[in-house]
């Protein structure tokens, strides 16, 4: 045995004997095993690693090391102490856009995951995997968008641009991150609006529904959306609508016809907004006193919600609700 690779052994004794008796150890000594031990110690040490959270940037070089490493509880924990050094992890932005190409959807989600925490420092290199030729890069890097928040403000244009890509899942993605930036890419997301992918609309009529919009585009694009071929994502417009600029008149219409669509789904989102206008949605009467008069007991228990949350201004429909409760009998 030559003389080095006796002393690597010694000092790989020493290490893990002292890892083995100290939780303590050091960041150099967990890097070394890390790198250098046997599988268990690997797994140890980049386990211990991820328990330190942001101190254990001083084993980064190591840490970056693991990213491809094909032992894979060696991996996970490094991956996942790459996340929770968070920003100080700036140095492993390169290595983890690489991994993005993987073929292992759970080796790109971690390292997306990872992109996303590491945050501000990553977002040039994210930028430019948007455009890269690999639909693997381009949808782990809007996805590592989606969980930066604010941050990703930067890349609204190549954000939206994306939600044109030919990958479904990156367009998805795509949707998600610009309703996670917040106001600055309330514009953005109205382009999703008209998106030809059912789940890149839904996503993007979801955050409007979670936070509301007061953008004149965004409300004028949801008004034409009442029409939409997807069920879920007309219940979703008449949400978002309920909270919005819209004009009264012009809510109540898309309400009513939503009381009368053919899906459930769809009607019960026309209650609930009728639920949040109480008083103020008289306009819908006439629909309601049909819905009462319906075959179906689903729609006329729809129905009676509804009157019950207008109120006393409701009184015209007494007659259809007793025939109702007649009809249950």
């Amino acid at each position: 045995m030559r003389v080095t690779s006796l002393v690597a052994a010694c000092i790989l004794a020493v290490s893990t004997s002292l890892f083995a008796q100290d939780s303590d150890s050091t960041l150099e000594e967990l890097s070394f095993m890390l790198r250098d031990g046997e599988t268990e110690q690997r797994r140890d040490a980049a386990y211990e690693l991820a328990q330190r959270g942001a101190e254990a940037v001083g084993a980064l070089p190591a840490l970056i090391g693991a990213i491809d490493d094909n032992e894979e509880q060696v991996w996970f924990q490094s991956m996942m102490a790459i996340a929770r050094i968070g920003p100080g992890a700036a140095d492993a932005v390169d290595a983890l856009v690489s991994a993005m190409n993987s073929r292992d959807d759970q080796r790109r989600y971690r390292a997306a995951f990872a992109l996303g925490r590491i945050g501000a420092a990553a977002v040039p290199s994210l930028r430019k995997a948007l455009g890269d030729d690999s639909s693997s890069v381009r949808e782990g890097a809007a996805e590592a968008f989606g969980w930066m928040g604010a941050d990703a403000a930067p890349a609204v244009q190549e954000l939206q641009d994306s939600l044109w890509d030919d990958r479904d899942t990156v367009r998805d993605h795509a949707a998600t991150a610009l309703g996670r930036i917040g106001p600055a890419a309330e514009k953005g997301l109205a382009q999703a609006l008209i998106s030809r992918d059912d789940n890149v609309r839904l996503a993007a009529v979801r955050v409007f529904a979670e936070h509301g919009t007061q953008d004149p585009e965004a409300v004028e694009l949801l008004e034409c959306m009442r029409a939409d071929g997807s069920d879920a994502v007309r219940a979703e417009v008449v949400a978002v609508l309920s909270i919005s600029d819209c004009d009264r008149q012009t809510l109540l219409a898309i309400i009513a016809g939503a009381l009368e669509d053919k899906q459930q789904t769809v009607r019960d989102a026309g209650v609930a907004a009728i639920m949040r206008l109480g008083p103020a949605a008289t306009d819908v009467i006439p629909v309601l006193t049909r819905m009462l008069d319906s075959d179906d007991a689903q729609v006329r228990s729809s129905a009676a919600l509804a009157v019950a949350a207008i109120g006393p201004k409701a009184a015209s429909t007494i007659p259809a609700l007793i025939a109702a409760l007649a009809h249950d009998a």
